[in-house]
């Protein structure tokens, strides 16, 4: 059947390196998928073919605890691609599997150091994943 996901993540974080580095970031991102395509493959396997998509935005903060220079960076960007999935045996979910995905990334970038301006830039990126597997039911 047809499936539509939204996934939602958001965090702060806080983090020391050696005492002498304190960093913060807030960071948010919402992802949507759904299936566009499905099928039979073979007896009882399947396939499916779906679209991907998402937001993220990060703002965080540098400073070192012994000079008190402090650095600001944030970075927003967009994420659109495919996704894909097969079943050996669909129906029973057992048997062999595999999914993957292909995205590309781009990114609006801003990093601004203490009284020393802001640097933009724009940073891009195609992301790839493949997993396989097997399942079975014990019994």
């Amino acid at each position: 059947g047809q499936t539509l996901n939204l996934r939602v993540i958001g965090g702060r974080y806080h983090y020391t390196a050696a005492g002498q580095l304190a960093q913060h970031e807030d960071t948010s991102t919402v992802q949507l998928s759904g299936d566009l395509f499905s099928g039979r493959w073979g007896d009882d396997g399947e396939w499916m073919l779906g679209a991907v998509g998402g937001y993220s935005d990060n703002q965080g903060e540098s400073r070192s605890n012994m000079t008190g220079t402090r650095a600001d960076n944030q970075n927003h960007g967009y994420a659109v691609g495919l996704t894909s999935s097969w079943y050996q045996h669909g129906n029973q979910k057992q048997g062999a599997w595999l999914d993957s995905w292909l995205q590309y990334a781009w990114f609006n970038n801003d990093v601004s150091e203490q009284d020393d301006g802001t640097d933009h830039y724009h940073s891009s990126g195609i992301i790839a994943s493949l997993e396989a597997g097997y399942q079975w039911l014990p019994g």
